[in-house]
């Protein structure tokens, strides 16, 4: 199957989801992004991995920024970040490293901070005024960001 073929056979079964999701707003849309940041740090760090990524801790982190998104908003959101890299810089001072673990560090936390922070953003932009309000802003960008990578 051709690569195009294949980018239209999954948008086709997973954009009613997400727009549902995105429309439905709340936990519904967290959910979404909680799953999204969990498959998009695990692809991250799969193509990653020959730099050692500690996958959990920068997992965890991505998650924990779309549920504070929705719960704390900004400041819940960002809260993760530091906490996640505490807990990685533990993790690499505990495991023998043949390679640098400040790569392994900095791979770590990319996932949280361009997975997360992403997602995150997305969560505090349907949250953002009013109801109508923020689900216009969240299709606008969304919907945007889709037709221009089609």
């Amino acid at each position: 199957m051709s690569n195009l073929l294949n980018r239209i056979l999954v948008a086709a079964l997973l954009a009613p989801l997400a727009l549902g999701a995105m429309v439905e707003g709340g936990w519904w849309l967290v959910a979404l992004g909680v799953l999204a940041a969990l498959l998009g740090t695990h692809e991250l760090y799969t193509m990653a991995k020959p730099h050692r990524p500690m996958a959990l801790a920068g997992q965890v982190g991505s998650a924990a920024m779309v549920v504070g998104a929705h719960w704390g908003g900004i400041d819940w959101a960002l809260l993760p970040l530091p906490l996640t890299l505490l807990v990685t810089f533990l993790m690499a001072a505990g495991v023998a490293m043949r390679e640098s673990a400040t790569v392994s560090i900095a791979i770590t936390m990319l996932g949280p901070v361009w997975v997360g922070g992403g997602l995150a953003a997305l969560v505090l932009l349907r949250d953002a005024g009013d109801s109508d309000h923020g689900l216009t802003a969240l299709l606008a960008c969304v919907l945007g960001t889709w037709a221009s990578d089609i």
